[in-house]
């Protein structure tokens, strides 16, 4: 582990690499306190206090049902802040050191996960927690605070809603919601989720015509470990149940209009089934897809190529989809039934760009309608300016041809 001096770029080494541990955690004083490493099975643990400058292994039953409660914070009575989500919700508790054993609850939102803490000045405690329930969300802890998002509160205007699975919805400017076509975005991951804050990907869809429907389905972040654990198993299957339901939703209340549904979707979208036995009869007129994955075992292979912790992305995916051929697109090309628009680039160091050749190779051979623009500087998260607006016209010119507005 090394420290840098980010106004010169100098860096010199805090620590020598120790076996099994891969990532290091300082205090507020910059000291190294924590290092920690998976094996596949279980979690090794070194710690060390504020003086001393050796480290001892902390004893522990943690595994891969349960994450280790890092600190967050260590505070100056010699115990720390953690986020622990041994009671099935990620809340706010301290732990006392060197046992690391489970203390106070110190705060916690009935429903939902708590995202992070927000440290003092000193860090050596925390003014508040953050937590997302239908939108971002802060509580503070100190009244100063407390009055300041108070008063934002009041003039943006806050609310709080839960259903068995939530929905982000964008809708077009200055049109009646009746009769809509419709966009379905789920998030990418599956190990993640959405919240109402600006995405300039639905921006342009909703300044286009379409509504635009972000479903949290099963497996998604921040609604507990119960609600995460439903989504073992699910990718390709159950997931995308949930995302076909709220497309049936919204053509119940009227609002979409189910003859005119497209996907367009981010990496790792739920590994959405795009393809399979009963592809056309789903109410889907055609799929944007940007940087995906068509091939989960060829995903899997360049994991353990190239990440450090391999091993645990292959346990999480083989939890996720347990049969990795009947989730993977390119294996059903000729089941395909409905024209897909391809675009990734070649930069992109997560998910590579094979995956999408692969994709391309498979729908030709099977001679299925698709377009697939591969962007030779565009990096995963479309850094560039003129990689956004090629995909966004592309992504245009493709609805305006299959599902206009």
């Amino acid at each position: 582990m090394f420290e840098a001096d980010d106004s010169t770029g100098k860096a010199h080494r805090l620590l020598m690499g120790r076996d099994a541990i891969t990532e290091w955690y300082a205090d507020g004083n910059g000291k190294v306190r924590l290092g920690a490493g998976w094996d596949d099975r279980n979690w090794t643990l070194l710690y060390r206090d504020g003086i001393s400058d050796k480290f001892a292994t902390v004893p522990n039953s943690y595994t891969g049902d349960h994450d280790p409660s890092n600190p967050l914070v260590y505070r100056a009575d010699g115990s720390a802040i953690v986020i622990d989500d041994s009671s099935g919700f990620s809340w706010v508790h301290a732990i006392s050191l060197p046992s690391f054993n489970l203390g106070e609850r110190l705060f916690s939102v009935p429903g939902y996960d708590v995202d992070l803490v927000v440290p003092n000045q000193a860090r050596d405690g925390v003014v508040g927690a953050a937590y997302t329930d239908k939108g971002d969300k802060t509580e503070w802890f100190t009244p100063k605070l407390r009055d300041l998002q108070g008063g934002l509160d009041k003039m943006l205007g806050a609310g709080n809603a839960r259903k068995c699975i939530e929905a982000i919805l964008t809708l077009p400017r200055g049109t009646e919601p009746k009769k809509l076509p419709l966009i379905v975005m789920p998030h990418g991951g599956p190990y993640a989720r959405d919240s109402e804050q600006y995405d300039w990907w639905v921006q342009y869809l909703g300044a286009q015509g379409y509504a635009v429907v972000q479903p949290n389905c099963r497996g998604s972040t921040g609604y507990g470990t119960a609600f995460e654990g439903l989504g073992e198993g699910q990718c390709g299957t159950g997931m995308q149940d949930d995302l076909l339901d709220a497309v049936k939703w919204l053509a119940g209340e009227g609002i979409a209009d189910p003859r005119r549904v497209s996907s367009s979707a981010p990496p790792l979208a739920a590994m959405p089934r795009c393809a399979g036995p009963n592809a056309t009869a789903r109410p889907i007129a055609a799929r944007c897809r940007s940087r995906g994955v068509s091939g989960l075992s060829g995903m899997m292979r360049y994991d353990r190529k190239f990440l450090q912790n391999a091993k645990f992305s292959n346990s999480y995916w083989k939890k996720q989809a347990p049969d990795s051929t009947a989730v993977s697109p390119q294996v059903h090309a000729t089941e395909f039934g409905i024209p897909i628009l391809l675009v990734h680039g070649d930069k992109d160091k997560r998910v590579p760009v094979s995956q999408s050749n692969a994709m391309a190779e498979q729908l030709k051979l099977a001679g299925k309608p698709y377009q697939f623009i591969e962007q030779l500087l565009a990096d995963r998260h479309f850094s560039r300016e003129a990689d956004r607006l090629e995909f966004l016209k592309a992504m245009k010119a493709f609805l305006d041809r299959y599902n206009p507005s």
